[in-house]
């Protein structure tokens, strides 16, 4: 892999370079992409029936309405790049001598190539495509920044610091931390949005590939409405796991997924498609 050469070579200057050369997802082959320094086998970390194509597609879907995934796309490569140099092995969970799990491995940026997925897929698939088109206009709304060229020009400022700062063995682990997640701290709600609309264009998809009919609920300002209609069922989707603590240990029988269902933001899910009265409500872990 081509950061493990940068990092035991020193190339201080290497990490930047790896990322500008990936900045947006190009095709390997019809199922493995490289996207930020990393090679991802779209059928294991997507969908299993995922295409690199569709993905591809899909990021053109967002870029052609001036998205700016690069923004976002830079600081995910950065913490994704310090969680696996200084990862801690003993909280692999191994399936056999070839694959291991581990909650903090997987790039940051993967949700991205799962939402430009799905979104393409929906657009593909869903009939109604007024439905579609007020979905994709409240995806848009909600990923834009306040000022883009102040953020764009924050990030660039900041990834050579830290390509030097990663690399500085004088310097302690608590502190290149910190410099990490400073760098994506204002980018956290767009975490959790990203992972909030990916479920939900997922749902359309599955149900409409299964047979069913799925519609989108455009948003009413004022008023609680459910995500979608489903054969005339009103639809709820929910997230519940829309970050993630590094400190929390994968155990062998995932008992800790009963920390977010026991969580506050669950219950006020929960009782919020009630209010809506949801007929089926979406629970996405």
């Amino acid at each position: 892999m081509r950061i493990k050469e940068a990092f035991d070579k020193q190339a201080q200057n290497e990490f930047v370079q790896l990322l500008q050369e990936s900045v947006s997802p190009n095709m390997i082959n019809d199922k493995v992409i490289s996207f930020t320094a990393w090679k991802f086998v779209v059928t294991g970390t997507i969908y299993s029936g995922a295409k690199g194509n569709d993905i591809v597609d899909g990021w053109k879907i967002l870029a052609n309405e001036n998205i700016p995934l690069i923004i976002y796309t830079k600081p995910f490569y950065i913490t994704s790049l310090f969680s696996w140099l200084y990862h801690d092995p003993d909280k692999n969970v191994e399936v056999n001598r070839h694959t291991v799990i581990n909650n903090i491995l997987e790039p940051e940026s993967s949700e991205l190539l799962r939402l430009c997925y799905w979104i393409d897929k929906c657009k593909r698939i869903i009939v109604d495509e007024n439905s579609f088109q007020a979905k994709f206009n409240d995806v848009k709304s909600n990923l834009r920044f306040q000022n883009e060229e102040e953020s764009k020009e924050q990030i660039n400022r900041k990834l050579p610091v830290f390509g030097r700062i990663i690399q500085d063995e004088t310097i302690p682990a608590w502190e290149r931390e910190l410099n990490a997640a400073k760098l994506v701290r204002k980018l956290q709600p767009f975490r959790s949005t990203v992972s909030s609309f990916v479920p939900e264009f997922m749902l359309a998809v599955l149900a409409q590939e299964a047979g069913f009919h799925a519609q989108f609920i455009p948003a009413d300002t004022g008023s609680k409405t459910s995500d979608l209609v489903i054969n005339s069922y009103k639809t709820e989707v929910k997230t519940f796991l829309d970050s993630y603590n590094e400190n929390v240990k994968i155990e062998p029988t995932l008992k800790e997924i009963a920390c977010p269902l026991k969580r506050n933001k669950a219950v006020c899910d929960i009782n919020d498609s009630l209010l809506k009265r949801s007929e089926i409500t979406f629970q996405f872990l």
